[in-house]
C-alpha cells in the first residue's frame, strides 16, 4: 500500500444509519504532504497494534474462563454420576432374598428363584463326595437332577430359611447352606462361549460379592446362567 501511495486511490468504507453504507475515495494528495500521509498511516497502525493485543488478551481470558467453568461443571457431573453408581452398588450389596430350603421344595424351584435375582449365576446341588472332591482337587462335578426334592437328598438334615445378600460371596453361601442344611451347593456360571463352570476355591471370584460377580459377567459378555 505504501509503495503505491503516491498515486493509487485509498478507499475506506464505513456503515452508518440503518444498515446504510457509504464509500469515499481520495488520493494521497488529500493529505497536505506525502510524509503526513505516511505518518497518519503509521499512527493508525500503532493504534491498532496497541488495541488489538488487549482485545485479543481479553477475549482469550473470557474463553479460558468459559472453558474452566465448563470443565468444573463436567467434573461435578462426573462426581455425581460416580456417587450415584456407588449408591447403587451399596444398595445391591445390601439387597437380600431368602431361600426356603424345605423338604417339599425342588432344586429347580430354588435355582429359578436364585437365578432370577442374579441372571449370570447358577446354584447347583451336588452329592457330598462330588462336592468335596471339587473343593480339594478340582475337576468335573456332577449335579443332582433339578427335579429332585430336597427331602429326597440323603445329606439334607432339616428345613431352613437361608438369607443371601448381594455382598455374600460364593464361599459364604456354600459354607452357610452346608452348615444349615447339610446340602452341598456350588455357585456356577456360563462363560462367553456358553460353557458352564463352577467357581472353585482357587478362583478369585470365590471370595467376591455375588453382585459384583454378576455385574462383571454381564459386562464381559458372558451368557446368562443355564439352570436346565
Amino acid at each position: 500500500m505504501m509503495a503505491k501511495a503516491s498515486g493509487d486511490i485509498f478507499k475506506p468504507f464505513w456503515a452508518s444509519g440503518d444498515n446504510a453504507g457509504a464509500e469515499k475515495s481520495f488520493e494521497c494528495g488529500t493529505f497536505a504532504t506525502f510524509d503526513i500521509f505516511k505518518k497518519t498511516i503509521s499512527l493508525l497502525h500503532d493504534l491498532a497494534a496497541g488495541i488489538m493485543p488487549k482485545v485479543t488478551e481479553l477475549r482469550l481470558e473470557e474463553i479460558n474462563k468459559a472453558i474452566e467453568k465448563e470443565n468444573k461443571a463436567i467434573e461435578e457431573r462426573n462426581k455425581e454420576r460416580e456417587r450415584e453408581l456407588q449408591r447403587q452398588r451399596d444398595a445391591m450389596r445390601n439387597y437380600s432374598f431368602t431361600l426356603n430350603l424345605c423338604s417339599d421344595v425342588s432344586i429347580r424351584a430354588i435355582q429359578e428363584f436364585f437365578t432370577h435375582q442374579y441372571p449370570y449365576l447358577r446354584i447347583g446341588f451336588h452329592l457330598v463326595k462330588s462336592a468335596k472332591q471339587a473343593n480339594s482337587s478340582g475337576g468335573t462335578i456332577f449335579s443332582i437332577d433339578s427335579d429332585t426334592y430336597l427331602g429326597n437328598i440323603r445329606s439334607f438334615k432339616s428345613n431352613k430359611r437361608f438369607t443371601i445378600y448381594g455382598k455374600s460371596t460364593p464361599k459364604e453361601i456354600e459354607e452357610g447352606i452346608r452348615s444349615a442344611t447339610g446340602l452341598n451347593v456350588k455357585i456356577a456360571y456360563n462363560d462367553e462361549n456358553n460353557e458352564r463352570y463352577y467357581i472353585s476355591p482357587k478362583n478369585r471370584f470365590y471370595t467376591t460379592a455375588i453382585c459384583d460377580i454378576n455385574e462383571e459377567f454381564r459386562n464381559n459378555g458372558y451368557q446368562r446362567a443355564d439352570i436346565s
